[in-house]
């Protein structure tokens, strides 16, 4: 990395933000924003691009910012702080729905199917989402994506989402105490995170996502403020090809991935468990996502592609159904370009891949 880009890296940092993407000589600066500042093996094909150099071999030059939650992260996209945002559809659609279209545009379908889950006690007499009516139920924040998924979930199965109290109670180990005390009778929180406290010894159980939840099978997206996407839809090309390589990568070789990753951001390995304990138990997390990591799903066969369908399942969930239609705020103007890979050689190289520590 040339003596420029270490001194726009470190001003990144040192502002709490990143730049604004541009050419430059070794290749297009982009900063791409994850929707948290922890760095769980769990979801690391955010990040491990950058590690093994899939960003570089095409032409990005690539700094990872931990954004604090997709409002924060949909922040600094639209003031061009950051290149790429993941996450943002709810607040963007909602904005819809109020009459407001913000200058945001989703070019890749990013997870195909809803990640959300709600959790209870393992001796909690609730045994489905129907009766969680009249319960009172923790969030991260009242904003939180959970709290709708939740709501959406309970009416989907004849249950009474207005009598449900939902409660912001933060998310880890301050979670988990939330609901092991009895402050709250469940839990809506996502996989990864679910998956991190049964690690970590909570008795919990996970009640089973009701029919028209696992019908919908479009999820989180990748987004760039409309602008910049405008002017540079060739970068956005080699930004999204080389996200789609690192799910790719996640799923064929996860050891190499929780490696790469445990290695790039030491300080996220576990205190108090050997090194390997901690590889094995970040694959289980990598695992409890990478199934929606999937290019052929309902009507879509190719890597980002957007069903208007799919999608109009996801608006309903949300609590939309009616009042926004997605195809405004998603493309697939960029998909056959973003698929145009020899994805059979990418595979047999990921499954290559070792990671010395």
């Amino acid at each position: 990395m040339s003596r420029t880009h270490v001194l726009a890296a470190t001003l990144c940092m040192a502002l709490g933000a990143a730049f604004v993407a541009e050419a430059l000589a070794a290749g297009t600066a982009a900063v791409i924003a994850t929707s948290s500042r922890s760095r769980n093996p769990g979801y690391s094909n955010m990040w491990i691009g950058k590690g093994f150099g899939i960003f570089e071999k095409d032409g990005i030059d690539a700094t990872i910012y931990g954004a604090n939650g997709h409002a924060e992260s949909l922040q600094l996209l639209l003031t061009d702080r950051v290149t790429l945002s993941v996450g943002v559809q709810d607040t963007v659609l909602k904005a819809m729905a109020e009459g407001r279209q913000l200058p945001v545009v989703a070019a890749c379908d990013y997870t195909r199917g809803i990640y959300n889950q709600v959790i209870v006690r393992e001796d909690s007499p609730i045994k489905s989402f129907a009766e969680l009516s009249g319960h009172k139920v923790g969030v991260a924040s009242l904003a939180a994506q959970q709290l709708p998924f939740t709501r959406f979930s309970v009416a989907s199965v004849g249950g009474d989402p207005d009598s449900i109290e939902f409660i912001a109670v933060g998310g880890g180990q301050q979670a988990a105490i939330a609901l092991t005390s009895g402050k709250v009778d469940a839990l809506a929180s996502f996989d990864v995170a679910v998956a991190q406290l049964r690690q970590q010894g909570a008795k919990v159980r996970i009640l089973e996502n009701p029919p028209a939840v696992k019908k919908t099978i479009a999820g989180q997206v990748f987004a760039f403020h409309k602008p910049w996407y405008e002017a540079h839809k060739d970068a956005a090309v080699r930004l999204l090809q080389g996200m789609v390589k690192s799910m790719i990568l996640a799923v064929e070789n996860p050891e190499a991935a929780v490696r790469m990753s445990f290695k790039m951001y030491p300080e996220s390995v576990p205190n108090g468990v050997p090194f390997e304990t901690a590889v094995r138990q970040g694959v289980e997390l990598l695992k409890v996502r990478a199934h929606l990591y999937r290019k052929d799903v309902g009507d879509m066969h190719r890597w980002c592609e957007f069903s208007p369908e799919a999608w109009q399942s996801y608006v309903d969930l949300i609590g939309l159904k009616g009042k926004v239609d997605p195809a405004k705020f998603y493309t697939n103007e960029l998909v056959d370009r973003i698929n145009d890979f020899d994805e059979a050689a990418f595979r047999k190289w990921a499954r290559s891949l070792k990671v010395q520590p």
